[in-house]
């Protein structure tokens, strides 16, 4: 999940309800994980413990591409389609 506000709170406690188990929510600090101590407050520290349930860490780049860093040429949010992912 990109990004941690209230709709993709909304969206994920949803998903849990749901079934889904793996998700990973990520902010603009990087994955969302137990322990985590920079740019957390008590509902991302909720999420921690019922979300990554493998303790990912890292950034979105880091999990999407396997690398830390992605250059972007405009301020738009990309989103990727895995079946394409290796044309990228």
């Amino acid at each position: 999940m990109n990004g941690a506000g209230a709709a993709s709170i909304a969206i994920t406690r949803l998903l849990l309800s749901a079934g889904f188990k793996n998700i990973i929510m990520c902010d603009r600090t990087g994955i969302i994980y137990s322990g985590r101590e920079e740019g957390m407050n008590p509902i991302k520290d909720e999420m921690a413990r019922v979300t990554n349930l493998e303790g990912e860490k890292g950034s979105l780049a880091e999990k999407l591409y396997g690398e830390p860093l992605i250059s972007e040429r405009h301020r738009h949010r990309y989103e990727v389609n895995n079946d394409y992912r290796e044309a990228l």
